[in-house]
């Protein structure tokens, strides 16, 4: 691993005060299960040592969101049968870009949630790119 990757894993780790070990843990483990449904080589090499699927494995959200979902226990023993709903204190920290905040959104109201976010309003460049006034008519 290179000096700056190990400085952004140590950052990222302290972030969710999470340790370096326990961050590659749960990556690496979240793509076993993810690539699991789809490779019959990971399938049988998980299936050999006895893994099971993740009970979230086949969740649209199991990812990153899960380190920021404020479900992620529930969700994690199965009982949480919802998408991700990120936890106030990450909202307060608004870490979410515009794409982020969109991708949530459009997650949660697939999912029948309600969203954590509003529709962004167009600005008024926006709405005359998408509805031209025609002068003179």
């Amino acid at each position: 691993m290179s000096d700056d990757c190990h400085k952004a894993l140590k950052q990222y780790a302290a972030f969710y005060d999470m340790t370096m070990g326990d961050v590659l843990y749960n990556c690496t483990r979240m793509q076993f299960h993810k690539q699991m449904q789809f490779c019959d080589f990971v399938q049988g090499l998980l299936g050999r040592l006895g893994i099971t699927m993740d009970k979230r494995a086949k969740k649209p959200c199991f990812s990153f969101m899960c380190f920021n979902c404020k479900h992620e226990k529930a969700c994690r023993t199965g009982l949480y049968k919802g998408v991700a709903e990120f936890s106030q204190d990450i909202l307060d920290k608004r870490l979410l870009n515009e794409d982020g905040m969109r991708n949530l959104r459009e997650l949660q109201l697939a999912f029948g949630q309600d969203p954590q976010f509003p529709p962004q309003q167009p600005t008024p460049e926006e709405v005359d790119e998408r509805f031209p006034t025609f002068l003179g008519t």
